[in-house]
């Protein structure tokens, strides 16, 4: 009896081996979708959340924010007011008329005239000083806000002068101060202008006790003297 040798088709062969490679890479697919699915149900990464951000709720009063040098020297002017500022009222117009005079450390002494007609400023570094600053022109007042502009006269002299005594001119640029006083006292608080404070663009006066220094200034009514 003879034996029959099996024949081998390689078309068959290698279509068999084609299909064994599709199923087992169908099967791979479909194993590595199940364990996707698994995971992203897992983790909501299928859902609109937002991935890797974790929202943390901060207390209110974590940062806060660094106030301008506008906003803290206007913090300084208050406090350096009675009572913070907080019973300050703005004299009238009349009210101004009159002598005033401030003391400025170490030695200095100002003193402000007012009229209807105009202004008169006067500095001296001390009493003894024989150099005396000056200021004379017109100005104007708003008793509603406090503001008081001051307009110099280039020409303008002292109303008085003496032997021995120089005289220079302070500034011969237009300022804008705020006037103030207690509503149950008579002294009066003259300040820089709220635009002026950040750049520290204020009126001389208020620097010749110290660059640092917070521009405030009190003023006493000049008292005559009865002889």
């Amino acid at each position: 009896m003879k034996r029959r040798r099996l024949k081998i088709d390689p078309k068959k062969q290698i279509g068999a081996k084609s299909n064994t490679t599709l199923f087992i890479f169908v099967s791979f697919a479909a194993i590595l979708s199940v364990v996707i699915l698994g995971y992203l149900k897992l983790t909501d990464h299928g859902q609109d959340s937002i991935i890797g951000v974790v929202q943390e709720d901060l207390p209110v009063n974590a940062v806060k924010p660094t106030p301008s040098l506008g906003e803290q020297m206007k913090q300084k002017v208050r406090e350096a007011m009675p009572d913070d500022g907080a019973n300050m009222v703005h004299p009238g117009a009349a009210e101004l008329y009159g002598r005033w005079y401030t003391n400025i450390a170490p030695k200095g002494i100002a003193e402000f005239t007012f009229k209807p007609s105009g202004y008169e400023l006067i500095y001296v570094d001390s009493p003894q000083s024989p150099l005396r600053k000056f200021s004379v022109g017109k100005y104007s007042y708003d008793p509603s806000t406090g503001y008081l502009g001051l307009f110099p006269d280039y020409n303008a002299l002292p109303a008085q002068r003496f032997e021995g005594v120089r005289y220079k001119i302070i500034t011969m640029r237009n300022y804008q101060m705020v006037v103030s006083r207690e509503s149950d006292d008579s002294l009066l608080y003259m300040t820089a202008h709220e635009r002026d404070l950040a750049g520290k663009n204020y009126h001389p006066l208020f620097l010749y006790e110290a660059y640092d220094n917070v521009p405030v200034l009190k003023f006493k009514p000049v008292v005559a003297v009865k002889k």
